[in-house]
């Protein structure tokens, strides 16, 4: 259940989650959001589009934080 916790979790910070996967080891979850400054920026082209995301873990998942 510990995805189920960690979407509960984001969406009473009031964040909205874009999309979700499996990753090798644990579940990946794309929000939209603005991220804690402290996170580190990676700049990523996905399908043509350049964003940067701030990845995070909450409840052993990886958050990725979409901001452009």
């Amino acid at each position: 259940m510990e995805l189920r916790d960690t979407l509960i979790e984001l969406q009473k910070r009031g964040l909205r989650v874009i999309s979700s996967h499996k990753g090798f080891s644990r579940h990946i979850i794309e929000v939209a959001g603005k991220a804690p400054a402290h996170l580190p920026v990676i700049t990523e082209t996905k399908n043509g589009q350049t964003r940067q995301i701030r990845p995070a873990k909450l409840h052993g998942q990886i958050i990725m934080f979409i901001e452009g």
